[in-house]
């Protein structure tokens, strides 16, 4: 072989070997990206959601038996169901998510799942049956508020709000209006006009101070009329949700009430 047909003998294996070590390389590379994007794939996946229904509590009756007072237990739809599942649609059907207690005011621990493609989950009774249905929020933490959408619990309506650290800063008073009307606040002096399904946010109290906040309702005139009033205090690492509902029994002295909840600035 000549020295010139050797040389290209040589580079041309030399070229070879050049772009299999290329190809290796890359490999390597998309497979390191497939796993961190797998990874981080998980991570924004993972969803926590809580529940927490706002409502009146039904009167306390009593009855007496041999005589003995017993509690008598209230009429079906006086309150929320208080066993629930939640599921969601999976390839092969529903998928569950697991089960949670339902009580009036209080919030129920989160829930834990991988986010459903459609971001749809549903409340089930556990007699069987779809009870509610829930958009999740884009943000991996989710706080549903659930209010009756009449004078009962056989139909409820939700507003699920972001429940991660965007909203759980310390000092920070939230104030949500489930009623159908636009509601009016007095906060610190600031007057806010507050629509239905909205929220509006106020910042810290400095450290020792104090927010004095009312809560005023459209009364038939067309005037204001107060339904709460309460003085909110800086607390370091906590912050709270103050939740406008509309009364859901005929006995309530006023159309509108509040629930207020107040939480550590962690994650539950």
């Amino acid at each position: 072989m000549c020295r010139r047909c050797h040389r290209k003998a040589r580079d041309s294996a030399r070229g070879l070997l050049l772009e299999k070590e290329m190809k290796s390389v890359l490999a390597s590379v998309c497979g390191l990206v497939s796993v961190v994007g797998g990874v981080f794939g998980e991570v924004a996946t993972e969803c926590r959601l809580r529940v927490l229904a706002v409502g009146d509590p039904p009167p306390f009756v009593q009855e007496v038996r041999d005589g003995a007072r017993y509690e008598v237990a209230p009429p079906e739809g006086a309150v929320p169901p208080r066993e629930l599942r939640a599921a969601a649609a999976g390839e092969e059907g529903p998928v569950e998510l697991g089960g949670l207690r339902l009580r009036l005011g209080s919030v129920t621990p989160p829930m834990v799942f991988t986010r459903p493609e459609d971001g749809r989950v549903t409340l089930e009774r556990e007699s069987g049956g779809v009870w509610l249905g829930l958009r999740l929020p884009e943000e991996p933490a989710g706080l549903a508020v659930l209010w009756s959408k009449g004078r009962d619990w056989n139909e409820a309506q939700a507003l699920v709000l972001p429940d991660g650290p965007s909203v759980r800063r310390e000092g920070v008073t939230h104030f949500t209006n489930v009623t159908a009307v636009p509601m009016a606040l007095v906060v610190g002096g600031e007057r806010i006009r507050l629509e239905p399904g909205r929220t509006w946010s106020k910042g810290a109290a400095p450290e020792g101070g104090v927010h004095s906040v009312e809560v005023l309702y459209p009364d038939s005139e067309g005037g204001l009329r107060r339904c709460f009033s309460a003085g909110f205090e800086f607390q370091r690492g906590a912050f709270r949700r103050v939740f406008l509902y509309a009364t859901d029994h005929a006995e309530a002295r006023l159309p509108v009430a509040v629930t207020v909840v107040e939480e550590p600035v962690g994650l539950p």
